[in-house]
């Protein structure tokens, strides 16, 4: 075995998300480990708090890697809407992959 056991990815439908899901099976193929694949659905009213659900899920789960799509949104749009990449990278307490599109 590798010095991952498991792995998970964040996924939204997007491109990016589709690349760090084909990097994360790469990966855990190579290191023959456990891979989950989440999704996480903001509330109406906003994506608040989407990265705790990653962060916590990756805890719960014991990951060794969080493997994610970042949009690469810029400017306003990225002040405005925050970045729910950046924040798990923030507050993650495993190494997280980032797969631009």
């Amino acid at each position: 075995m590798g010095r991952y056991k498991k792995i998970l990815v964040a996924v939204d439908g997007s491109e990016s998300s589709r690349n760090a899901l084909h990097q994360a099976f790469k990966l855990a193929n190579e290191e023959k480990c456990w891979i989950t694949v989440t999704s996480v659905v903001p509330p109406y009213e906003g994506e608040a708090e989407a990265y705790q659900a990653i962060n916590n899920l990756a805890m719960e789960q014991k990951a060794d890697m969080i493997i994610l799509g970042s949009h690469g949104r810029t400017g306003l749009r990225r002040l405005l809407m925050g970045s729910v990449t950046e924040k798990v990278i923030g507050y993650a307490s495993c190494p997280v992959l980032v797969v631009k599109q």
